[in-house]
C-alpha cells in the first residue's frame, strides 16, 4: 500500500443470538395430582389393554403405546418387579381382580369377567365330553 491510500477496515457481520429458553422436559413418570389405587389402576389396565375378543390382558405382550402392564405399573408406582408382584397379589386378594398363569407371565382378568370365562370353558368342556 502506498502512502496516499487508505487502508479501510470492515468489520465482521456480527449477529445477536437470543440465548435458547430453557424447556422443561415431559416426564413420563411426573406425578399425577390424585394417583389411582393399585385396584382402579389395574381394572384401568384390563379394560383398555385386552384386545377386542379377550377378556382379559397379558402383563407383557398386551401393549399401550408401545409399553406393556408391567412398564406401565412400574412407571406410575415406582416399584420394581417384586414390589409389582406383591402389590398385585393383594389385590388379587381383595377379590377385585383375578389372574390366571399364562405363557410368560400372568392373564388379568376383571373378578366378574373371569368367572363367566370360566364358567363358558366349563360348559364347553362338559359338552364336548357328552358329546
Amino acid at each position: 500500500m502506498t502512502t496516499t491510500q487508505t487502508q479501510i477496515k470492515i468489520a465482521p457481520k456480527v449477529t445477536a443470538i437470543a440465548p435458547k429458553a430453557k424447556v422443561q422436559p415431559i416426564s413420563t413418570t411426573a406425578p399425577v395430582a390424585q394417583k389411582l389405587s393399585v385396584i382402579e389402576f389395574t381394572k384401568k389396565a384390563i379394560l383398555k389393554m385386552r384386545g377386542e375378543k379377550y377378556k382379559g390382558l397379558h402383563v407383557v405382550f398386551a401393549k399401550f403405546d408401545g409399553q406393556n402392564f408391567n412398564q406401565l405399573f412400574d412407571a406410575y408406582f415406582g416399584t420394581d418387579g417384586a414390589q409389582r408382584i406383591a402389590m398385585i397379589e393383594a389385590a388379587v386378594a381383595t377379590g377385585a381382580i383375578a389372574k390366571k398363569p399364562a405363557r410368560g407371565g400372568v392373564m388379568l382378568y376383571l373378578a366378574e369377567d373371569l368367572k363367566a370365562v370360566q364358567v363358558q370353558s366349563a360348559e364347553k368342556a362338559l359338552a364336548s365330553f357328552l358329546a
